[in-house]
């Protein structure tokens, strides 16, 4: 694992009753940099986010985080993780500072408590701070996933489809926080996504997933440097099934 590796993925297989979901799978992610994670509905994105987070094990292979092995020291990873993968749930009945607040406490971090208006502030909700969570529109519900997933200061952010449901300014404002997270407080970000054109404008690094394997990983330069129509066009011929570099 090189020294600028924080995730490493090494021929992994996962099995769901009896069917080969993820398949010889290897993946290397650089520490600090916003790494986007593409494919087919159904080509493994979710399941591999699970992986490194320790929530599912690997049938065969190795995964390691910061050096770690996953899943055995899986609540060591944890605290060190923020994570939004699939639809966030939150408690209803009390406020967007609420369910942050708890959260906290959940994760020990109980002096970060005071960050709370600050992080509502950076994802758009410090408006809304005291409304209940239950009057949220989906967008709103969306900032306050992305705000639980990084107020506790993880080292790891993993985000699966995270601008679902946000409009352009959001959308905007979204990928400026994961920019500046990543090359200002040197987070590592992954984000999984189906818009091209938003992961082009965000990511340093690419992987495209499909059938339950890496087919490909570039950095961005070398994407833009080398398909004239960016990344685009260097997925679709991936989906071809063409993985000469």
């Amino acid at each position: 694992m090189s020294a600028n590796t924080i995730i490493k993925l090494e021929n992994v297989t996962k099995v769901f009753d009896g069917r080969e979901v993820i398949h010889n799978c290897s993946m290397n992610v650089p520490k600090g940099s916003v790494y986007g994670f593409v494919g087919p509905n159904g080509a493994g994105k979710t399941t591999i986010l699970k992986l490194i987070m320790g929530l599912l094990r690997p049938t065969t292979g190795r995964i390691s985080v910061m050096g770690i092995a996953v899943p055995l020291e899986r609540n060591q990873i944890l605290q060190k993780i923020g994570s939004l993968i699939e639809t966030p749930v939150f408690y209803e009945d009390i406020s967007a500072e609420e369910n942050l607040r708890l959260h906290l406490e959940y994760m020990k971090k109980q002096p970060l408590i005071e960050n709370i208006p600050e992080m509502l502030h950076k994802v758009g909700l410090d408006g809304a701070a005291n409304q209940p969570v239950k009057k949220f529109s989906l967008g709103m519900k969306q900032r306050l996933g992305i705000a639980r997933a990084i107020i506790h200061r993880p080292e790891i952010l993993l985000l699966d489809e995270p601008i679902n449901g946000l409009d352009p300014m959001g959308i905007k404002e979204m990928r400026e926080l994961f920019c500046s997270l990543a090359h200002e407080q040197n987070m590592t970000v992954i984000i999984s996504s189906h818009i091209l054109s938003e992961l082009e404008n965000t990511a340093d690094y690419i992987g495209i997933i499909a059938n339950g394997q890496i087919q490909r990983e570039a950095a961005i330069k070398d994407i833009q440097e080398n398909f004239p129509s960016g990344l685009e066009e260097y997925f679709f011929e991936a989906m071809r099934g063409d993985k000469t570099e």
